[in-house]
């Protein structure tokens, strides 16, 4: 299988980073099992000077210690990474990226600059085949995640593109996993408990409140993007989001009212932890057993969702459903490394991607 060689803008943002250690971890999965990199760092773009970059890719990450980045810089644009030649970019317009120039196929959108499909076409007059927007993204020609609804992927349709948010993957993941259990969904209300991101100041300023000592309430797209990539769910979710200070690790709370053979704590827990188990899920799920989860139970672990066990709560209503099924209102507990998953999620993708360009 032919290489494809990736372009990551934003690349020393926090998910641009991660995303770059994430294609690392799996261009050596692919070396170890055997196999050519399907997907390869060619060049990378972002505004701060290369010495800041490299910097960067050096200090040990507050949150994930020691990424193993082994980075040298052999002039001004060009780094190696990992035994990898990596040129280096610093270009504000990028339609003036030369992508085409080194080869780079498919971009790894992480900036956060770049939100609708108008402006993240732009890498396209650089010579990129595909734009991978590593956040929900408006106009775009697809939204796809990994184990949700990535074989829908279309080479011939879909050329910019986004991966979703954190929390719309650790809604989608386990929704999507019961629902093909035979679990019929009527409506959905969701929460989610999110760590501080660099959208929030630090303090105070005017009337914006800084990130320290606050519980904030805050809007999320999540519920409405799960519809994107599960259209059986369109117009049946909502919900909104809660930030608090802390670092990474957050949990998604799902309440749904749904019908089936067996709408029970003991039924919903054994789909998703027999579907955490299934290789066509590609580690997108996971299954915490413990009867408390922390943030530190969550952080470092790569999966989409990690279902919290011990929270997963049915009621009874009644009245029947159709076909006079069981009907429940039920809730779950989803957590996620808001960092790490989707920059493994969206790495994968990447690589997917490229065994269809």
């Amino acid at each position: 299988m032919e290489t494809n060689y990736i372009g990551i803008n934003g690349a020393a943002g926090r998910i641009g980073k991660l995303n770059l250690y994430q294609l690392l971890q799996l261009e050596t999965e692919d070396i170890e099992a055997g196999h050519k990199p399907r997907a390869v760092v060619r060049a990378i773009n972002d505004l701060a000077p290369t010495d800041a970059i490299i910097n960067s890719y050096r200090k040990r990450d507050q949150t994930h210690g020691n990424l193993g980045f082994r980075v040298e810089k052999l002039s001004e644009d060009r780094i190696e990474i990992n035994g990898n030649k990596v040129m280096v970019f610093h270009k504000r317009n990028p339609a003036e990226i030369p992508w085409s120039e080194y080869g780079v196929r498919i971009v790894s959108e992480c900036s956060g600059a770049f939100k609708d499909r108008e402006s993240a076409q732009t890498h396209l007059q650089g010579g990129a085949e595909r734009v991978v927007i590593s956040m929900p993204a408006k106009g775009v020609d697809g939204t796809f995640a990994m184990a949700v609804n990535h074989e829908s992927y279309n080479p011939q349709e879909h050329y910019v593109i986004s991966n979703a948010s954190c929390t719309t993957k650790a809604l989608a993941v386990p929704l999507k996993a019961l629902m093909d259990n035979g679990i019929k969904m009527y409506a959905v209300l969701m929460d989610t408990t999110h760590a501080a991101t660099n959208s929030q100041r630090v303090l105070q300023f005017f009337d914006e409140y800084g990130a320290l000592n606050e519980i904030q309430t805050a809007k999320t797209g999540a519920a409405i993007a799960t519809s994107e990539l599960i259209p059986a769910l369109e117009r049946k979710m909502d919900g909104y989001a809660l930030r608090v200070p802390t670092t990474d690790g957050s949990f998604a709370n799902i309440y749904f009212v749904a019908a089936g053979e067996d709408i029970s704590v003991g039924n919903l827990n054994r789909i998703l932890k027999t579907a955490s188990e299934d290789p066509s899920l590609l580690g997108r799920l996971d299954y915490f057993a413990g009867e408390e989860a922390s943030s530190t139970d969550i952080i470092g672990n790569t999966a989409s969702s990690i279902i919290v066990a011990s929270k997963t709560k049915v009621i009874h209503l009644p009245f029947s459903g159709e076909n006079g099924m069981q009907l429940g209102l039920c809730g779950l507990c989803s957590g996620y490394d808001n960092e790490l998953g989707p920059s493994r999620d969206l790495a994968m993708l990447l690589r997917y991607i490229a065994s269809d360009v």
